[in-house]
């Protein structure tokens, strides 16, 4: 059985909340967030809170679109729908507009080829930042940090993509959106299948061109002969 996950808004951390209220919020439009609370509760959902081999379940597609959030969070979508994969379920993970930032690593859970960009969606891989204040010591501290993360990062995208860390390094400095075709020409998501079939082809075509020219021209002499015919009874009239 085939199932739907669709996830939009930003990542955010909500393990302070309760699943009721992440409803409430929801419903009163107060946010819409993405996390592994909101991601099992549609589970929870479709499955009436069983497990999803039990649920009968064995492939699940996921839409996803988001300006990205909380880096924390989003590797733990990864790990969460990495286990899926582990364990069977079949996923594929499809962009719906833009996917960016911490949203991006989840793409991959189930590898490159299971990744699929549609035409007009975009990808946006970047360094992760973040403010800092204090001290020399502590903005030191912090860059160190970000220095550590955006290591970190390239060196999963580099295991994701199977693109050489420095090339991932390369792609996020440049903070630029990826269009699809961007993304496919660079391997970063599943290459997209053409929908036009060729029927066949000029040189392979079997079509006797001399017959139909003939049948053409008979034709055509038929009905000038029936307007001949025609205008010889018109003229008796007149």
């Amino acid at each position: 059985m085939k199932k739907t996950l669709q996830l939009k808004g930003d990542i955010e951390c909500l393990r302070d909340y309760t699943d009721d209220t992440i409803r409430e919020m929801i419903a009163w439009g107060w946010f819409n967030a993405i996390s592994v609370e909101t991601v099992m509760m549609q589970i929870n959902d479709i499955t009436g809170g069983q497990s999803l081999s039990d649920a009968g379940i064995t492939e699940i597609e996921v839409m996803v679109g988001s300006d990205g959030g909380d880096l924390d969070e989003g590797y733990k979508l990864y790990h969460l729908f990495k286990s899926m994969a582990d364990e069977g379920i079949k996923l594929k993970f499809k962009a719906s507009g833009l996917v960016a930032s911490a949203a991006t690593p989840m793409m991959y859970a189930a590898g490159v080829e299971n990744f699929e960009m549609p035409l007009g969606s975009t990808l946006l891989i970047h360094n992760p930042w973040g403010g800092i204040q204090g001290d020399a010591k502590a903005v030191r501290k912090g860059a160190e940090a970000l220095q550590a993360a955006e290591d970190e990062m390239a060196e999963l995208y580099s295991q994701l993509t199977g693109k050489p860390v420095d090339e991932m390094k390369a792609l996020m400095s440049e903070n630029k959106r990826l269009t699809s075709t961007e993304a496919q020409e660079m391997g970063l998501c599943a290459k997209r299948e053409s929908k036009i079939a060729i029927a066949a082809s000029f040189k392979d075509s079997k079509v006797d061109y001399k017959s139909l020219l003939k049948s053409q021209k008979e034709q055509t002499e038929n009905e000038l002969n029936k307007l001949a015919t025609t205008l010889d009874e018109v003229n008796k009239f007149i």
